[in-house]
Formats: C-alpha cells, sequence, structure tokens
C-alpha cells in the first residue's frame, strides 16, 4: 500500500452518518512522533463529520505508542497479545473468573509488543497538534453544543471494522460548553457493552483491575499497511438508554485521551 503522503491542497475528508470510510486513507494520513522513552513513530488522520442539525464536527484518529496493560487493551490485528474476549465474558461472574484465571498475565505492558499504539479518536475544541503537524489535519475551533445537540450526540456511536472483527464505542461529551468529544472503550459489535459484575475489582496478588465494559483498542503504531485496513462507521443509535453504571479506570488509564505530543502519566 502507498505510504502516508501530506497533500497540502486537499481538504480533510468529509463523512456522513452511516457512512463507510478508511480510517488512515494514505491522501490524509501523516507520521508523527510522541514523546517517551521509545520514541516509536505513530500515525495521525482525520475525517469531518457532518451531522444534520450540528456544526460539521471533525474527529482525529491517532495510533501512537503508549504503555497499557493486557488488562485494558484488547488487540484486533493478533488476539493472543491483548485481552482476549471470549464467551466467558458475557456473564459477569464467569468474566470475574477468567480474569482471576489470567492472573499476573494481565498487568503485561504492551508497549514493547508488535501491537503497541493506543487507537485514540477524539475531537477537541482546542486544536491541539504536533509542531509539524500539515494544515490538511487542523481545524478551527469547535463551536459549543447546545442542549439538543448534547443530546444527539449523546447517541453517536462509532464502529471499526478490522480483518478479522469489529469494535463498537460510544461518544463521551467531556463538557458540552467546550465541545471536547471522544471515543473511549470499545465492545465488540456483536455482543454489545460487556456486563460488568457488580464486583467490578479484582485483586490479583495485591494489585486491582477494574473490570469495564469495554476495553481500549491496540494497534501496531508502524505498520502503516496494515493500519490502512481498518473502516470506519458513524452512526445514531436511536432509543438510546443511558448507562445506569459506569465503573471508573484507574486514573492513569481514566478517560484516556492524551492530547498530541503530551507524555501520558
Amino acid at each position: 500500500m502507498d505510504a502516508p503522503v501530506e497533500k497540502e491542497s486537499s481538504k480533510p475528508e468529509i463523512v456522513t452518518i452511516n457512512q463507510d470510510f478508511q480510517i488512515f486513507d494514505p491522501r490524509r494520513t501523516v507520521q508523527t512522533r510522541v514523546s517517551g522513552i521509545l520514541r516509536k513513530p505513530g500515525h495521525l488522520s482525520m475525517v469531518t463529520l457532518n451531522i444534520p442539525g450540528l456544526p460539521l464536527t471533525p474527529f482525529k484518529f491517532t495510533a501512537n505508542n503508549y504503555g497499557i496493560e493486557k488488562a485494558y487493551c484488547v488487540t484486533p490485528f493478533d488476539r493472543d497479545i491483548g485481552y482476549p474476549i471470549d464467551q466467558d465474558d458475557l456473564d459477569p461472574q464467569s468474566r470475574i473468573d477468567k480474569y482471576k484465571r489470567l492472573g499476573k498475565s494481565l498487568f503485561k505492558n504492551l508497549s514493547m509488543t508488535s501491537q503497541n499504539a493506543n487507537l485514540d479518536v477524539y475531537s477537541y475544541s482546542n486544536d491541539m497538534r504536533l509542531e509539524d503537524e500539515p494544515s490538511i489535519l487542523r481545524h478551527p475551533s469547535l463551536s459549543r453544543f447546545n442542549a439538543l445537540q448534547t443530546n444527539i450526540l449523546q447517541n453517536l456511536r462509532l464502529q471499526l471494522f478490522f480483518p478479522e472483527g469489529s469494535f463498537e464505542s460510544r461518544l463521551k461529551v467531556k463538557e458540552p460548553e467546550s465541545g471536547d468529544l471522544y471515543f473511549g472503550l470499545f465492545y465488540p459489535v456483536d455482543t454489545g457493552p460487556l456486563q460488568v459484575p457488580d464486583n467490578y475489582k479484582v485483586d490479583i496478588d495485591g494489585s486491582e483491575i477494574v473490570i469495564t465494559d469495554g476495553y481500549l483498542l491496540h494497534v501496531p503504531s508502524e505498520d502503516i499497511d496494515l493500519l490502512q485496513q481498518i473502516k470506519g462507521r458513524f452512526l445514531l443509535e436511536e432509543n438510546h438508554k443511558e448507562v445506569t453504571k459506569e465503573p471508573s479506570l484507574p486514573a492513569e488509564i481514566s478517560e484516556y485521551i492524551p492530547p498530541l505530543g503530551v507524555k501520558r502519566k
């Protein structure tokens, strides 16, 4: 496949609800570097979402090397490296039993594996960017969302399609007034959000792991050929029901959307 190229004369791709698109299209994907010991290159792309009644909303997709533990990540391109979702995750008690069975292996940091990059999807009102980021991937500050627009956004979903599996995430609105949006945890499209046990904190050898209804997605930061295989689709879910209980991730994982060029705590 073609390597990422910069085309200053191009405009960011505008996508609509239920439209399939290539996440890391080579026409609008650039290579990036982030802070950290490994300093492995990553990739950055952007599309602009057009929803009737809302301002045009740019979403950035980044695949950058960050150290996250196996307990909180799935790896669609190599299932055995990340957390392996299976039938045991469809029942709350069997999830607890599975975590205890996997034990210390859940603490493995994925930064040194082939699936070393967290796939972040976000839209910030203040356009944080790398110094060398081309203008095609920049956008003006977002307008604030009113109550009606925020209600529409609460129903927004993002589906990502890999060669061997598909995942979905619900949009998170940090603060409607700020316009900051992001997609955090992903769950399999065919199961929906995974069931969370009442006792969602599991102790493994004195360390705590939080069981959540989805996982972060980890992909290879440097393999553009694989990244270009990821497809995306935004959709609006009707009759959306708010989640009444959503356990918090550990502080260093919770709402994990690191600003570009900023080292994760």
